[in-house]
């Protein structure tokens, strides 16, 4: 299968799954009000938070070092990774677990139950084998496996979310239709971790040599990743801080156009075209040839999302407002904000190919930073007055700005590459 037909798959077969998840969208927002809405997208910001501490950067390090490794070493590395993330997290999450109360107040203004605190502490441990699965079946292209795998998990949050909702469970239900999705997803990577004899390589003793290692190389991204987590939801505390959970949810609801845009765009960039570069990268022998063929994909690419976007905006918006509850409605006016920072955020992602590739995790983790720190001073000045529409002109300025830089480090890191650059695995 050629990456035109990869790509094709796999966004036909990301539509199709998060199509079935869309349905119950409906349904659910007509269950929730918008406050439920609200304490239920601050459990996902809550979620990602602590899953990104307790994980160290470990699955940062496995994306990085991949392309640069033979099949045995990326055996081993995978191995290394798992038991590091074991010995790590575990008394972590039972340190969070004895913090219940605190996390309720300061976290979820005591809005929140004991219940859903454990219950997300636990999606946040089983959700790092969930994804260190996908990225396994990302590196390695297995393209049908991989949308098996989601469409599974989505079936049982699916269900889970529509049988607890109507047990009026609330955001408890839905937190815990999520874990059963993340438990589903680790069993089945834990079926494949045994089929392929990996549990007959793991060594304690080349763990405690590298331990030191990999927490060294991963503790950068940890920055990188909370930074970009940052940029995405802290819209929403400020939100809460200045407003109340009435607008959060209102911009939970325009955050899903992003969430559309990830599932369509996104993600089938990242999971079948940036491997297909860095594969490209490892065996070319005129790296820059490959670069320039990148920057040229990115212009087509950008321009035809872009034009196609709108036209679908314009002649879906009827719809929207007949599909969306009346409460929502204004998030539809919002919704090509949105658009255009996922746009800016898809441009950058090609310029940051190379970056990733030549392994410069310093400026990864610290252009995030800044690009936090200048989404914090938007959010300031804009949500105050503006509120969801602040959040929205915060976030656009943000990706414009991470855009831009990007580039520069970019073009300055390709001159600095001589035309002919030979990469070897090791």
């Amino acid at each position: 299968m050629n990456l035109s037909s990869r790509m094709a798959f796999y966004i036909a077969g990301s539509v199709i799954i998060k199509g079935l998840t869309l349905c119950v969208l409906p349904y659910s927002l007509t269950l929730l009000k918008p406050a439920q809405l609200g304490l239920y997208s601050l459990f996902n910001s809550f979620i990602a938070i602590v899953s990104t501490v307790i994980a160290v950067g470990l699955r940062q390090v496995f994306w990085i070092e991949f392309f640069h490794k033979n099949h045995q070493t990326r055996r081993l590395m995978l191995n290394d990774i798992i038991l590091i993330y074991i010995f790590v997290a575990t008394p972590l999450l039972i340190a969070l677990c004895m913090f219940v109360a605190f996390i309720n107040r300061v976290v979820f203004v005591n809005d929140a139950s004991p219940l859903m605190i454990y219950i997300s502490l636990l999606i946040c441990f089983f959700g790092f084998f969930t994804e260190l699965f996908y990225q396994v079946l990302v590196a390695t292209q297995k393209i049908v496996h991989l949308l098996m795998v989601q469409l599974c998990g989505a079936l049982v949050m699916i269900a889970g979310s529509i049988v607890f909702l109507k047990w009026d469970w609330g955001v408890t239900g839905l937190l815990g239709a999520q874990l059963g999705s993340a438990l589903i997803v680790s069993l089945w990577a834990g079926q494949e971790y045994v089929k392929r004899n990996l549990v007959h390589i793991l060594s304690m003793q080349r763990v405690k040599n590298l331990f030191k290692q990999y927490i060294t190389a991963g503790l950068p991204f940890i920055s990188s990743v909370l930074a970009a987590f940052f940029i995405t939801s802290s819209s929403r505390w400020l939100l809460v801080y200045y407003s109340n959970l009435h607008h959060v949810g209102i911009y939970s609801v325009v955050e899903m156009v992003g969430t559309l845009f990830q599932i369509v765009v996104l993600q089938p960039f990242q999971n079948t075209y940036l491997p297909f570069l860095f594969e490209r990268f490892v065996t070319t022998s005129n790296v820059m040839h490959v670069e320039n063929e990148n920057k040229q994909r990115m212009c087509m690419v950008v321009l035809l999302i872009g034009v196609s976007g709108l036209v679908g905006y314009l002649l879906l918006r009827p719809l929207m407002y007949y599909v969306v509850p009346i409460v929502y409605h204004r998030a539809i006016l919002y919704a090509p904000l949105m658009f255009i920072g996922q746009l800016l955020l898809l441009a950058t992602s090609f310029m940051l190919a190379y970056v990733q590739f030549c392994k410069k995790i310093y400026f990864i983790g610290g252009s995030l930073v800044a690009c936090a720190l200048i989404n914090a001073l938007l959010c300031r000045i804009f949500i105050p007055q503006l509120q969801v529409v602040g959040a929205l002109f915060a976030l656009v300025g943000t990706y414009a700005f991470y855009f831009v830089i990007s580039w520069m480090y970019n073009r300055t890191l390709v001159r600095t590459t001589p035309v002919v650059l030979l990469i070897h695995r090791h």
